[in-house]
């Protein structure tokens, strides 16, 4: 055999031999641990679309949180001090919808949903979200979007933010209620894993990541 031939041959087992044993050096190197993303939970929402587990019997909301001394907190105040004035909140204030104003006077209920919600403060961080796969919103329909909190957690949030307007929620499934009020109802459905829906073969929401959970608002 020439000698060239017996030398490439030589070369060509040596590179095979070193690839080999880089790769199971590679393999039983230990990994660092993937830092965890945000998963929304699994669970479903809780049917009485409130926090607690007691509700009441009539509409299937959560029982008036307690008041008085048996709703305090923390150390009573000494007696013998000087009693000093509520420290004022330090974060920044929940953000909140543009009062509308009451409904025109026999107009039968509010004509878009911003006026329906008229005065709301938005729980969870929730925003606005503009991009839909194949919808055009209109005005009696609104997305918010948020990251870092769990779908029954921002169904719930947004469930006491509405009661605090004077709307009544009836729970229709897991993801799904109607909140009324007069004439008004509005439908509030729950996107768990917004990132991986899809409209046809394209996502329903493109602009969504994993960990996002997506409130559904339609008047």
């Amino acid at each position: 055999m020439p000698a060239p031939l017996v030398a490439l041959f030589w070369l060509w087992l040596i590179a095979s031999v070193a690839v080999l044993v880089y790769r199971q050096v590679a393999r039983r190197r230990p990994r660092p641990p993937r830092a965890r993303g945000i998963e929304p939970s699994d669970r479903a929402l809780r049917a009485d679309w409130g926090p607690g587990s007691a509700a009441r019997p009539e509409t299937g909301l959560p029982a008036t949180p307690p008041t008085g001394d048996a709703g305090r907190s923390g150390p009573e105040p000494d007696a013998g001090g000087p009693t000093l004035p509520p420290s004022p909140p330090t974060g920044p204030p929940a953000a909140s919808l543009p009062d509308a104003g009451p409904a025109p006077a026999g107009a039968g209920g509010a004509t878009t949903l911003m006026e329906a919600l008229s005065g709301i403060a938005m729980p969870c961080d929730l925003m606005p979200l503009t991009t839909a796969e194949g919808r055009r919103l209109s005005d009696r329909e609104l997305l918010l979007v948020t990251s870092g909190h769990e779908a029954d957690e921002v169904g719930e949030a947004f469930a006491d933010a509405v009661e605090a307007l004077g709307y009544t929620i009836v729970p229709m499934g897991p993801t799904t209620a109607v909140a009324s009020r007069g004439d008004d109802q509005i439908t509030l459905v729950v996107h768990e894993r917004p990132a991986d829906e899809l409209a046809g073969a394209r996502p329903a929401f493109p602009t969504t990541r994993p960990g996002d959970v997506v409130l559904e608002l339609r008047l």
